[in-house]
């Protein structure tokens, strides 16, 4: 053991050893690396996608048509694309785009043709869904369509469809039947608006976005 003359001694010396050595940790520099994980932690990211029927799903569909037995037109066969959206739960609109041929008796026409259409889901399962839908746009064609009306008309649809989920795939098969009538609310004179009506069966598929 020290004598306590040299504690004495000595204490002097390692005071300041000590103070140094008690500056220097508390002035070390942290890790860099790890405060920035910690404050700039990247934000979890929720990559599934928002389920048919929320607000939200978009979607494009594809498919065909068939009208028949219409008012002064025969058939009617009919290809279209739609842009999708929930815009809330069960709640959806579409804006599509339609290709149409008429069999007439008079000229055939082809035409093309916009819709907005809107959409209830008032069934909703997790693979399918049952809905009614309306809607009304503009069509032009090469021809008057019916015969004695003109190459312009307003259409305006409505009807009940079903929705099916295809295997395990997030896409689905949709399908219905609905009214849909053609005419120029009389743009042409009163004399010019025959107008045709006519069930139309569809369907088609859809791809989420």
């Amino acid at each position: 053991m020290w004598p306590p003359s040299r504690f004495l001694i000595c204490a002097p010396l390692l005071c300041p050893c000590i103070a140094l050595a008690d500056a220097g940790e508390a002035l070390r520099p942290f890790s860099y690396a790890t405060a920035a994980e910690e404050d700039h932690a990247a934000p979890e990211l929720n990559d599934a996608p928002i389920p048919f029927g929320q607000e939200g799903h978009n979607s494009i569909t594809t498919g065909f048509g068939l009208g028949v037995g219409g008012v002064n037109a025969d058939f009617a066969y009919n290809g279209f694309v739609s842009l999708d959206t929930f815009l809330v739960d069960r709640f959806q609109a579409s804006l599509e785009f339609g290709g149409f041929f008429f069999d007439q008796d008079a000229d055939d026409a082809i035409a093309g043709a916009v819709n907005l259409m809107f959409r209830w889901h008032f069934i909703q399962q997790d693979s399918w869904s049952m809905f009614a839908d309306a809607g009304a746009g503009l069509m032009l064609g090469t021809a008057k369509v019916p015969r004695g009306g003109s190459e312009f008309n307003f259409s305006v649809r409505a009807g009940l469809g079903f929705t099916s989920r295809l295997g395990d795939s997030p896409n689905r098969l949709i399908g219905g039947v609905r009214w849909q009538h053609y005419s120029n609310a009389r743009t042409a004179g009163a004399d010019d608006n025959p107008g045709t009506d006519m069930p139309v069966f569809y369907l088609g598929v859809s791809f989420p976005l």
